[in-house]
């Protein structure tokens, strides 16, 4: 069994974990392992589920006291004991262990930390400049892992393209990326990065239940310590142009209730039924909305665009550096 270290948390795991960062250590925060049976369904009070467009049932969650179900329909049924600290795993139809280790780092725990009071939220991420990152939050399908893969490719460096846990420190906001890597559908792949081209970088399959790939960096891509950077910018992707039929790329400051509304949906989320949970999503929210530049980001729905969506990001760090020049991005 090894210990794997994702945000500033580590797991012990029964099933191997690609992507991340192996540990040296043998005590862990948490324990994951396989198991034949869920929680039987009669000790279970089911109170929420997520659907997709068609209205389909995506994934479930359940409690039983202080034990939290979420089943990801027809792959796998996670139970979460917040007081062991432990996580069963339960696969439905053979499901296979790479598919498992997708949902527990990129679904479970993101939201086990969630419930714990902390702010994970569906963000990809760039470091900007020494010591400073920019982040990119949006529904799915808005290009957050394809901006961060412009950004990667232009030479910046890569934090994340799709979880991001986020503190405020004394009235400034700070991000730790879950694991670098770059999920994408195969004509953004082939489009915006090569394999070939990055050192110690694989593509590899993300699950067996979607054609995206996933570039995983090798070791992890990081040291066995986390990592904080300052998060300066926080942008919300629009689904279009700042006109229709433009062109433009346009940048917008928002604030006040749109800002707040938009990072409660980004949210990774357990419980998103009990007063208590909503209480503590919209105080942590409070607090990282206030000690971070929250704009809005239009632009055209092509490839094409992308470069000068990285211009108009570098001169809006400009304008709050007060004019200074951004240090270039590593070739």
């Amino acid at each position: 069994m090894k210990v794997y270290r994702i945000f500033d948390l580590s797991f012990a795991c029964t099933f191997p974990i690609e992507g991340l960062t192996v540990l040296a250590q043998r005590a862990s925060d948490w324990r994951v392992e396989v198991e034949t049976q869920a929680l039987p369904e009669y000790e279970l009070e089911w109170f929420h589920s997520w659907k997709d467009p068609n209205g389909d049932e995506v994934m479930a969650c359940a409690h039983h006291g202080e034990a939290y179900l979420l089943r990801f329909s027809g792959l796998a049924c996670f139970t979460i004991d917040f007081n062991s600290r432990r996580v069963s795993v339960s696969p439905e139809n053979k499901c296979p262990e790479s598919t498992l280790a997708h949902l527990l780092i990129d679904q479970v725990i993101p939201r086990i930390l969630g419930h714990q009071g902390r702010m994970v939220v569906h963000a990809s991420a760039v470091e900007i400049s020494k010591g400073h990152a920019v982040a990119f939050t949006g529904t799915s399908g808005r290009g957050k892992s394809t901006l961060a893969t412009a950004f990667f490719s232009a030479g910046y460096s890569l934090l994340s393209d799709d979880c991001l846990l986020l503190e405020n420190r004394d009235g400034a906001v700070y991000a730790m990326a879950s694991y670098p890597s770059l999920r994408l559908w195969p004509d953004s792949a082939d489009a915006v990065v090569n394999e070939s081209s990055v050192k110690g970088a694989r593509y590899s399959e993300m699950a067996h239940y979607t054609s995206k790939r996933q570039l995983l960096f090798e070791g992890g891509g990081g040291s066995a310590s986390p990592h904080w950077v300052k998060l300066s910018r926080l942008y919300l992707l629009e689904g279009g142009s700042a006109q229709a039929g433009s062109n433009r790329v346009e940048i917008t400051a928002v604030g006040g209730m749109t800002s707040i509304m938009a990072l409660i949906e980004a949210l990774f989320t357990l419980d998103v039924v009990s007063e208590k949970s909503v209480r503590r999503n919209f105080d942590v929210v409070r607090r990282v909305s206030g000690g971070v530049i929250i704009k809005r980001v239009m632009y055209p729905r092509s490839y094409e665009a992308l470069p000068e969506v990285i211009e108009a990001v570098e001169r809006d760090c400009r304008a709050s550096a007060g004019g200074e020049s951004l240090p270039s991005p590593k070739k």
